[in-house]
């Protein structure tokens, strides 16, 4: 994190070098530098910074609704006996 863009970006090109030479990954043609308190979208999850400086984690609401819909249809197979506990690990 830093308030200069320009490192920012340098910092960017240097990653991009690491990954690239040593890891033989290529970053997403996705990936940009941004504000942080406008959030970074992450593994289902959305965090951003508040004013005090704090990190709030939420939950993507298409994230939240996948979920929903894997616990419902869990607990339909459950209640038809099609999964035993020992599927479910109760």
């Amino acid at each position: 994190m830093s308030e200069n863009k320009i490192f920012l970006q340098h910092c960017k090109i240097e990653i991009e070098k690491t990954c690239m030479d040593k890891l033989k990954l290529n970053l997403n043609a996705k990936t940009q530098i941004g504000q942080l308190k406008n959030g970074v979208d992450f593994l289902g999850f959305n965090h951003k910074q508040s004013s005090t400086g704090k990190i709030i984690k939420s939950m993507r609401s298409s994230a939240r609704m996948r979920q929903r819909h894997y616990l419902k249809t869990i607990s339909f197979y459950y209640m038809n006996n099609v999964l035993d506990n020992e599927y479910i690990n109760i």
